[in-house]
């Protein structure tokens, strides 16, 4: 007898809208990558912190190192 094996489908890729992008300059002097992420989840987009991360940095908008800062670096 054989066995059906399904294979995982592939995560579909996040279009980032220019409400997203804004939402993440308006709090990323405010707030951690993962509380913009949980925020955007709530409005029914599934993100995570490491895409907010990786958008931000496409933004331009660098932030101070350290575990829970939120201070923006100009």
């Amino acid at each position: 007898m054989t066995e059906v094996v399904e294979t995982p489908r592939k995560r579909q890729r996040l279009t980032w809208t220019d409400e997203m992008q804004q939402i993440i300059r308006d709090q990323a002097g405010t707030k951690t990558d993962a509380q913009i992420a949980t925020f955007l989840d709530t409005t029914g987009v599934s993100v995570k912190a490491s895409s907010v991360r990786a958008q931000r940095a496409k933004l331009g908008i660098r932030k101070s190192p350290g575990r829970g800062v939120c201070k923006v670096v100009e």
